[in-house]
């Protein structure tokens, strides 16, 4: 199957003029668009620079396989009354299938020891339990206060989908309990609930999810991404492109356009509001309304001209908060099934050891690559489709957090033409991710038939972001009492949406959607949108 999902650009027919233009295809962008259109009736213009839709939920194929650059697995979705299956059906009815990926969703390597995470609340608590039999008031009081935190983070994000003027009374009420937690960083709280640092290090060994370690993240932010795994992981059937593939006819169907290859240069303001975009090949096109799904910083400092907004605020607002990590990719073809090699659909993280803050510190400060975390991935075993696409092979991901410092003497140079020293060093590169991986998979050495290794710089050049960050903004304490970051921008009629203005991921940019979608089309016109996202729904 062809993992290419949308039109080129320079194969479409324009229309002169769209009721709302969406710059980025990523699931913030499709979500706000595909709402827009099937409840609102809106006619909307979806532009990507990549030449395939989705964003970082889009699959990369290369010599007869097949990578996910982003959808690694996904929580909630095996809920059908829960708030993200409720959106995902709204946007693309049943055609989007999940997969569940069993009663082990995350395996955590600490050099000879291994954790492994079940599925289930009460399965969760017991299996570590099991590792850690004198710590079953922590184990449980962190698995409570998870869930508690869950059940706060749709009341933060509230305020975003009501009128101003209700918003702003509301606000303290309730964005409270859960800013009290989010303005902690998830090694004050975790420290305060067991003193036994190796049972810290598990219960904190999903910071990669979100890319900050326990001493610099919000535990609020740490504590979501717990629960949102907390009923196991599941994975596209079909592959990370079936997302958009399945979400695009919903926009279509109500005269919409999802193009690719459409690299929006500046979006168009007169008179204080933005009234379209102007792509870099000098294309004009007018919308009523503009959606930005390009993320903050580039919206603010790239997409609008300085004179156009208040530029020197949205500096001085963007200077307390930094871009997120950014990450090599590692992809392996393997020529074998997933059964023949027995591959896990468990996603697996190796770390060098038990102090997560130390090793981020060495990876980020070391002149030489030094990985924190080396995250291992099969695709292929987690997609019950996969062998229709690829019979008798296979596929895996390893991935990595380097500080984008270490790729700055190439960031001048183009894709695919960046020089003889650049592919040097991603060969040492790829040697030594190789060398953390195979100790773990030794059954593995030998049945490599395909590698490629993605650098922060491809991800810089597809997705736009300077540093290619893959989390957009981090999630610090800091993020969270920002309340300038939300679906209104400094334009009239110019919205944002995207992980930015909820949180990272998948279902994190989901709602974003959603709650751009709300923004734009208002309560009564939203109010389908609104029931599903409802927070006694979590």
């Amino acid at each position: 199957m062809n993992s290419i999902v949308g039109r080129p650009y320079n194969q479409a027919n324009l229309d002169g003029h769209y009721d709302v233009i969406v710059i980025g295809s990523g699931i913030g962008g499709l979500t706000a668009a595909a709402l827009l259109a099937k409840e609102g009736g809106k006619k909307v213009l979806v532009l990507e620079s990549h030449y395939t839709a989705g964003g970082y939920t889009h699959s990369y194929e290369r010599k007869g396989y097949e990578w996910d650059v982003g959808v690694h697995y996904v929580g909630w979705v095996n809920n059908p009354d829960h708030p993200a299956s409720r959106v995902f059906r709204r946007i693309a009815g049943e055609n989007l299938q999940w997969a569940h990926q069993g009663t082990i969703y995350d395996t955590f390597a600490f050099q000879d020891d291994v954790y492994q995470l079940a599925a289930g609340e009460e399965a969760y608590i017991e299996k570590l339990c099991e590792y850690f039999p004198s710590d079953k008031d922590g184990i449980r009081k962190f698995s409570h206060l998870a869930r508690e935190i869950e059940k706060e983070f749709p009341y933060n994000f509230a305020t975003q989908i009501l009128p101003p003027w209700l918003a702003r009374p509301l606000a303290p009420l309730l964005r409270n309990k859960f800013r009290a937690w989010a303005a902690k960083s998830t090694k004050e709280v975790v420290s305060q609930l067991t003193n036994n640092q190796r049972l810290a290090a598990v219960l904190t060994g999903q910071w990669n999810n979100y890319g900050l370690p326990p001493s610099r993240s919000s535990f609020a932010m740490h504590a979501v991404v717990a629960a949102h795994y907390r009923d196991g992981g599941n994975y596209p059937v079909g592959g990370a492109s079936s997302i958009a593939r399945n979400i695009i006819p919903t926009i279509e169907n109500a005269g919409g356009q999802v193009l690719t290859s459409a690299h929006v240069d500046k979006i168009i303001v007169r008179a204080n509001a933005a009234v379209g975009i102007r792509l870099k090949n000098g294309d004009e096109v007018l919308g009523d309304v503009i959606v930005s799904g390009a993320g903050v910083r580039n919206t603010f400092c790239h997409l609008l001209e300085k004179e156009d907004f208040p530029f020197a605020s949205a500096k001085a607002k963007l200077a307390q908060i930094k871009p997120s990590a950014c990450a090599v990719q590692l992809m392996i073809g393997l020529k074998q099934s997933s059964s023949e090699l027995n591959l896990s659909k468990s996603n697996f993280w190796i770390f060098p050891s038990y102090d997560h803050d130390l090793n981020y510190q060495l990876s980020m400060e070391s002149p030489e690559p030094c990985f924190s975390t080396l995250f291992a991935s099969f695709p292929s075993a987690k997609d019950p489709a996969w062998g229709t696409r690829y019979p008798d092979r296979s596929s895996a991901m390893v991935v990595a957090f380097l500080p984008y410092d270490l790729f700055t003497p190439w960031e001048s140079t183009k894709w695919r033409r960046r020089g003889v020293e650049y592919e040097d060093f991603k060969a040492r590169l790829t040697e030594k991710m190789l060398e953390g991986f195979f100790p773990y998979f030794p059954e593995l050495r030998g049945k490599i038939d395909y590698v490629e290794l993605g650098t922060p710089l491809s991800t810089a050049h597809f997705s736009q972001h300077l540093h290619g960050e893959a989390y957009g903004l981090e999630h610090t304490p800091q993020r969270f009492s920002q309340d300038w970051i939300s679906e209104q921008a400094m334009v009239k009629n110019l919205f944002l949406t995207g992980q930015d203005t909820c949180v990272c991921g998948v279902v994190g940019a989901l709602f974003a959607g959603a709650f751009t979608a709300v923004r734009i089309l208002g309560i009564k016109e939203g109010r389908n949108i609104i029931a599903d996202v409802a927070p006694w729904r979590f």
